[in-house]
């Protein structure tokens, strides 16, 4: 494809990336690393792996984004591809339904997927320099301790639980051949001392699913919606406590979102998540 396009959820309008060429690829992962507010943005825009039906990818890509406001009040966007490579020398293999997350100020951590033959189970950091002209460097995080069986189709979220402020990440569910099929099992990774540890949590836990989304809010508690359960996809929502480690199930009042796997969910304020798209079984929705 010629360029991608970004929209304004204030504004309802997309608007073509100003410079540059992205390949076209789909169960890729994306992370927005930088400074965000009301119609207003300044950071970058990382995209990894993913497939185009046929072949399974590695490329790395990072496109700078401004958005602000214009002069005459209009919302202006400039969004630049400035980096497009493989990683292929020592970054991670080629891969698609895998998870990428922010861990720090120039660095993401890519988690599993699978390589169009197995699922994958390997962490990796790939960093990259300030710059007009990025160069990127990639290290395989060898973990120190039992680690979770090799996945696809998972989710992992960042969250800051330590008292000096580093990051853990939490992973959940998922499939993996090596199981047999799907997973709700919960585990946290924390990436300076390489180490898993498997999380013992009680209460009402969602039941094995792939294709879900997950997200943590307010620092405090993970929220899972949705996915597939191996014979239906479902629309049932979860919250997991992170203080407690204790699951609940969430009972709505009124409409629901019909049931759906391989969409988005994204906090958009301290009380709010805006759940986009996936597909129902029938149809994309």
């Amino acid at each position: 494809m010629a360029a991608a396009a970004v929209s304004a959820a204030d504004t309802h309008q997309w608007h073509r990336f100003s410079k540059g060429y992205l390949i076209p690829r789909a169960g890729h992962s994306a992370v927005f690393v930088g400074d965000s507010g009301p119609s207003q943005a300044t950071g970058k825009y990382l995209i990894f792996g993913g497939h185009d039906l046929q072949t399974r990818q590695n490329v790395f890509t990072i496109v700078t984004v401004s958005i602000g406001i214009g002069d005459s009040g209009e919302l202006r966007f400039q969004t630049d591809v400035i980096f497009e490579s493989d990683t292929s020398v020592d970054g991670p293999s080629p891969r698609s339904d895998h998870c990428m997350c922010e861990n720090g100020e120039g660095s993401v951590l890519v988690f599993g997927g699978f390589d169009g033959t197995r699922e994958l189970g390997d962490v990796h950091e790939i960093s990259w320099s300030a710059g007009a002209m990025p160069e990127i460097s990639c290290e395989v995080l060898l973990p120190s301790s039992e680690s979770p069986v090799k996945r696809s189709h998972h989710t992992v979220c960042r969250h800051r639980a330590r008292l000096d402020g580093s990051p853990s990440f939490l992973l959940f569910g998922g499939y993996s051949k090596l199981t047999g099929g799907l997973m709700n099992d919960l585990w946290s990774f924390v990436p300076e001392g390489r180490s898993w540890r498997r999380l013992r949590a009680t209460g009402d836990a969602p039941t094995p699913r792939r294709d879900h989304y997950a997200c943590v809010i307010n620092s405090s508690e993970m929220v899972v919606f949705g996915g597939f359960d191996g014979t239906r996809n479902v629309n049932d929502c979860y919250t997991l406590n992170l203080q407690t480690l204790r699951w609940s199930r969430v009972r709505f009042e009124g409409d629901l979102p019909r049931p759906r796997r391989q969409h988005t969910m994204v906090q958009v304020d301290r009380d709010n998540l805006v759940v986009c798209g996936g597909f129902d079984g029938s149809v994309v929705l």
